[in-house]
């Protein structure tokens, strides 16, 4: 823990390795991101975050051979036929479709497209995968029904079935969430994906959700074999607990 409370990031210790990184090196970032240790031990506490999923990319790109954002593009974006979904950097015409949610993005956002002035970065060689993707709601729609379908779209195998069920199921036993003022005692969760559940939420036992830079939601419930996906774009660089909780109950609550 540092001296004023919290706990260091991987992140920090990420860009003081980057201070010694020259030009058309290859960055070990992994090796002082990880050595900001752990902030619980295993199963002890539920704490948000994305760095894992940086990680996950690492591997997908060690197992793969692929950069990791090709890889989930080439296997699963594709194949979908989900055009509006995608990593940075990306076409011009995508580019300006994209809402900002906070002005220091802006600048990442218009570097991206324009190819002529990027200048290579040590955090191009960290796979993308922890900060997420762009998306519509008409693409996770269709993603959501690929999800419903078990991992099928339109007669396509996307994922496999049991990879599907692995993704869905709780991975969490008995774990707390104190994250953000929270006090659950055990904090529901799949491989993820949300899984929260009690008398505040209208949707049936088993559903599953992801809400995206706090301004965006997807819901997925497999019970009623029906999913909802909307964007509250309104309230930059906030979560919008009413944006993204009441609208669910909303739909939830017209069945």
């Amino acid at each position: 823990m540092l001296p004023g409370g919290g706990f260091p990031s991987p992140w920090a210790y990420i860009e003081e390795a980057a201070k010694n990184w020259k030009a058309g090196e290859k960055f070990d970032w992994l090796t002082p991101a990880l050595s900001c240790g752990m902030r619980r031990e295993p199963g002890k506490e539920w704490q948000y975050c994305s760095f894992g999923f940086a990680v996950l990319g690492a591997v997908i790109g060690k197992v793969s051979g692929m950069k990791a954002e090709n890889y989930i593009d080439e296997n699963i974006l594709k194949p979908l036929g989900l055009q509006d979904t995608f990593f940075l950097p990306a076409k011009a015409d995508k580019i300006k479709r994209i809402n900002l949610l906070a002005e220091e993005e802006k600048e990442e956002i218009e570097r991206s497209a324009d190819s002529s002035s990027q200048i290579p970065t040590v955090w191009e060689q960290i796979p993308q995968t922890g900060g997420g993707l762009f998306s519509t709601p008409c693409d996770l729609i269709r993603f959501a029904n690929m999800m419903l379908g078990m991992g099928t779209w339109n007669g396509v195998r996307i994922l496999g079935r049991k990879t599907v069920e692995k993704m869905t199921a709780s991975s969490l036993f008995q774990v707390p969430d104190y994250c953000w003022g929270a006090n659950e005692p055990d904090r529901k969760y799949a491989i993820g994906f949300d899984r929260r559940e009690g008398p505040g939420f209208h949707y049936s036992k088993g559903t599953y959700m992801h809400e995206g830079s706090g301004s965006c939601s997807l819901v997925i419930d497999p019970q009623e074999q029906l999913a909802a996906a909307w964007f509250v774009p309104f309230r930059p660089g906030e979560w919008y607990a009413e944006g993204l909780w009441n609208v669910s109950n909303i739909i939830w609550s017209g069945l």
